[in-house]
């Protein structure tokens, strides 16, 4: 169930109205239901892996807690964290990744002249599995370090994992965050529901307005790359850029409004990225929630920067090729987080920090966009010689018309690209604002009512009349569901 289809905008108010009359003993079960509900109607399979992941770290959990208060079994509770580790990344390694690697082992093989023959295998990706398997990783790393104490309530930890706004694509929540918050009381209030709404109908423009009318230009251009000219890869380049921010952080967006309807605060999952001036800081404002899992529990547990500079310039590569890999089973994913890696290792040699002064900052902001854009290129590529095609249409080809030109057809007529842009325009604006804090929607919560209903309707008119819809492009998926 798509967070923009016609099906979740009728799923989303009967479990507000559920969460709101029900007595407060029943309101965890039917969240709990719900969230496999929304999951299961995917593939109600995949249901069962959800339950079986759940059920291994919740016994885990409570052994391990068990262990951490008998001195003479510590050794026992180490183990047992190891063998869900092996368990649970063993799943994530076998729906994500066996398939890339048999078929990679075949092509080697063929390559060699063996008699051997792979045939290959089709295994579904279960939605969110890199998600809520590492969520329910952490919460158990978490009570094995004694940092939160293990979860006896079965439903209130199978809610914790599966709960249905985050659970697909993020953000990838702590145990001290979400966790304390079912514990909490569940309500539906005027001011949750104004505010959810507010956020709500920010993620829609993110996802609809500007991520899907991006993949139109994007999708054309990178499938058809060997007929276009380098202008067109560069501008469909730097529309991919908006389009991934836009689908991930429109779904992010969502996400907390959806919560924040029942009363839970899901924790911010970008923080205005673009507006970095350095890729030290757009990797602390993108996909906070995975950026800050690497480093608590991979990062430091390698050394840190603790450990002289070439060790922490390892534990940095490191930590960025599983970041690359975890996006997807692909060359093209290791390339891309090698690439930042890269990027983060000369800044940390050079010792570049954000400037001060007003004209040099610009330049700075201008610099890192151009280089992570660069990264996302092989990002958004369908393999290495798809990227190789790419830079080297971008080198190769010239442009003998204006950019105006370029910049119409390829999907999008004037209109649309206008629109686009104007979009793209509203979208730094808003995040150059709440840069450092501050909220867009604090402007109008105290505003009188007839002012927030006004600005309520323009907003749903406008998504409606803007947004991409229709049976011409269907409810498009999110790009982070493949992950």
């Amino acid at each position: 169930m798509l967070f923009n289809s016609y099906e979740f905008l009728i799923f989303l108010p009967i479990v507000i109205i559920g969460v709101a009359f029900l007595p407060d003993k029943y309101k965890r079960l039917f969240l709990l239901l719900a969230s496999y509900f929304f999951y299961m109607n995917w593939n109600p399979v995949y249901g069962l892996l959800l339950l079986f992941c759940t059920v291994i770290t919740y016994g885990t959990a409570i052994f391990i807690e068990n262990s951490n208060y008998k001195n003479d079994n510590k050794k026992t509770g180490k183990k047992a964290l190891i063998l869900m580790l092996i368990i649970v990344f063993g799943l994530l390694f076998y729906y994500k990744y066996f398939t890339w690697i048999y078929v990679y082992t075949g092509k080697i093989l063929t390559h060699l002249n063996s008699s051997l023959s792979f045939t290959e295998k089709n295994i579904i990706l279960p939605v969110g599995i890199s998600f809520f398997t590492f969520q329910s990783v952490a919460y158990v790393i978490d009570v094995y370090r004694k940092d939160v104490k293990a979860e006896k309530n079965f439903i209130k930890y199978a809610l914790f994992i599966s709960f249905f706004p985050q659970l697909v694509a993020g953000p990838i929540e702590r145990s001290r965050n979400l966790l304390k918050q079912l514990d909490g009381e569940l309500k539906v209030t005027l001011k949750n529901v104004k505010e959810g709404i507010y956020i709500l109908l920010w993620g829609y423009f993110l996802k609809i307005v500007i991520a899907d009318r991006a993949a139109i230009y994007v999708d054309t251009v990178y499938t058809n790359y060997a007929d276009k000219v380098s202008v067109e890869i560069i501008i469909a380049t730097v529309l991919f850029a908006f389009q991934i921010y836009g689908d991930f952080g429109g779904y992010s967006m969502i996400a907390k409004g959806c919560a924040k309807f029942i009363g839970i605060d899901l924790m911010d999952n970008f923080n205005s990225p673009y507006t970095s001036l350095s890729v030290r800081e757009f990797w602390r404002r993108w996909h906070i929630s995975l950026n800050t899992w690497f480093t608590d529990y991979l990062y430091i547990p390698l050394g840190g920067s603790r450990k002289g500079k070439f060790r922490t310039y390892v534990n940095t590569l490191t930590v960025f090729l599983l970041s690359g890999l975890w996006h997807g089973a692909g060359i093209t994913y290791v390339l891309w987080g090698l690439i930042n890696g890269i990027y983060i290792l000369i800044e940390k040699a050079f010792n570049i920090k954000n400037a001060g002064n007003r004209i040099i900052k610009p330049v700075q902001g201008i610099i890192t966009f151009i280089l992570v854009d660069f990264a996302w290129l092989f990002f958004r590529s369908q393999g290495i010689s798809n990227a190789a095609g790419l830079l080297k249409t971008i080198i190769s080809t010239g442009s003998d018309k204006k950019l105006g030109y370029y910049l119409t057809g390829n999907g999008l007529d004037a209109a649309n690209m206008i629109l686009l842009l104007i979009s793209v325009l509203l979208l730094i604006m808003v995040d150059t604002y709440t840069k450092d804090g501050k909220r867009v929607r604090y402007l109008f919560m105290n505003k009188a009512f007839f002012i927030q209903s006004f600005i309520i309707i323009l907003s749903v008119t406008a998504i409606m009349l803007f947004g991409i819809w229709g049976n011409e492009y269907d409810a498009a998926n999110f790009i982070y569901f493949r992950f």
